[in-house]
C-alpha cells in the first residue's frame, strides 16, 4: 500500500511538473504568435503557422505527458488526495510567469496562493 502510495503522489507530481512547464511554454509561444484570430482564413492561417512551431508542439506534448502521468495516479489514488496536491501548479505557475514571462505578480495573487499551498498542507497532514 505504501508503495502504491508513494508511487502515486509521485506520478501526480509529474503531472503538476509537466503541466506547469507546458503552459509557460505554450503561453511564451503564442505570445509570439499573437491573439488567435476568429475569422475563418486567419483562423487558418494561425493554426498552419502554430503546426509548424516546434515549441508549441513540444508544449503540446508536454501536456499530453502531464494527462499520462494524471491518468496512472489516479489509477493508484484516491480522488480526494490526489486532486488538491495537484493544484501546486497554481502557486509554480504563479512563480514561473513571473520569472520567464516578466508577468506582474500583485499581493492578492501571493495571498491567494499561499492560501491554495495552505490547503495542500492540510490535505497532505489529513491524509
Amino acid at each position: 500500500m505504501i508503495e502504491l502510495l508513494s508511487l502515486g503522489l509521485l506520478l501526480v507530481l509529474a503531472s503538476v511538473g509537466f503541466k506547469v512547464c507546458a503552459q509557460i511554454i505554450l503561453k511564451q509561444r503564442l505570445n509570439v504568435h499573437g491573439a488567435i484570430p476568429w475569422q475563418p482564413m486567419g483562423l487558418i492561417r494561425y493554426a498552419l503557422n502554430a503546426l509548424l512551431d516546434q515549441k508549441l508542439l513540444a508544449g503540446v506534448v508536454l501536456l499530453l505527458a502531464g494527462a499520462f502521468c494524471w491518468f496512472a495516479a489516479l489509477s493508484r489514488l484516491d480522488l480526494s488526495y490526489a486532486f488538491p496536491i495537484s493544484a501546486l501548479s497554481y502557486p509554480l505557475i504563479l512563480v514561473s510567469s513571473a520569472v520567464f514571462l516578466k508577468e506582474q505578480v500583485t499581493p492578492r495573487m501571493v495571498v491567494g496562493n499561499l492560501s491554495i499551498l495552505a490547503g495542500i498542507v492540510i490535505v497532505g497532514v489529513s491524509s
